[in-house]
């Protein structure tokens, strides 16, 4: 009986680990944590009405969320501003639960949930629902940084970097560095907008992340001298030269994420340039 008993609570502690752990990426965070935002993808939905979670001070409980948490978030400290924010096509919500309880949102930025503030050390259990039918792709980005906030050069790239959310201000924002570098961006190969060229450090000179998708975005260098534009994101590369006379351009759709902009010199040497982002055609 007792070896019966035992094998038994063996079989419970096996179930619930497998319940507990998350479906997708898990996140392990302290204060001052790098990259900026960390950044993790999933499907939302499941079976469960998140309505029986009632209300919370971050916002209501709705959508439809799985059984078993989408991302586990521990925070190994306390963090007096953290913002928690999910980008889809589709609508979706949050629902979090934590040390201190439940922490819910539907449309804090749209049609994304968004849930920020401070946020004491523990672990985390994230749920992404579903508003409509159905399952949806999603980003969700964990920023100690509100939305156009300046992001130290050494940690995401040799110049300034920002986080950008559609209808940012000012626009332009205007970021400023040197071209080139010792690495062919020829290697790189190429992309939809444009051959990538030009001579480009092994580390980016900016890194612009974006917490939404952007129906349209202008990236512009200028510089006196011949530059070169290479970005790799979320979706591969976008390379560019000349487009507006030696200035290159990367314009168009841009879904949410982390982008490494690379400045290259196609002329030899190393050049000033200022680099414009924009929403303005």
């Amino acid at each position: 009986m007792f070896m019966i008993r035992r094998i038994a609570v063996i079989l419970v502690a096996v179930l619930w680990a497998a319940t507990a752990s998350a479906q997708f990426e898990d996140f392990d965070l302290s204060p001052g944590f790098t990259p900026d935002p960390a950044t993790g993808t999933g499907i939302s939905g499941g079976s469960v009405d998140a309505a029986g979670h009632g209300s919370t001070s971050s916002g209501p409980c709705t959508g439809k969320i799985d059984t078993t948490p989408d991302h586990t978030l521990v925070l190994r400290a306390d963090f007096s501003q953290l913002r928690v924010q999910v980008n889809s096509a589709k609508d979706t919500s949050l629902v979090i639960r934590g040390p201190a309880g439940y922490r819910c949102n539907d449309d804090g930025d749209g049609l994304n949930p968004v849930i920020e503030g401070y946020w004491p050390a523990g672990t985390y259990q994230i749920y992404v629902g579903s508003v409509d039918t159905g399952a949806h792709s999603y980003t969700i980005s964990i920023s100690e940084l509100p939305p156009g906030a300046s992001l130290p050069g050494s940690a995401s790239g040799d110049y300034e970097s920002v986080v950008l959310a559609p209808g940012f201000e000012p626009d332009p924002r205007i970021l400023t560095g040197t071209s080139g570098g010792g690495t062919d961006a020829a290697s790189m190969g190429s992309s939809y907008h444009g051959p990538c060229v030009g001579k480009i450090d092994g580390t980016p000179d900016h890194v612009v992340t974006l917490s939404n998708e952007f129906a349209y975005l202008k990236l512009h260098v200028l510089s006196d001298a011949d530059t070169s534009l290479v970005i790799r994101g979320p979706d591969g590369l976008r390379c560019n030269d000349d487009t507006d006379g030696l200035n290159p351009v990367v314009q168009g759709r841009w879904p949410a994420g982390r982008y490494e902009v690379f400045v290259g010199s196609v002329a030899e040497g190393f050049h000033r340039y200022r680099l414009r982002v924009t929403e303005f055609r």
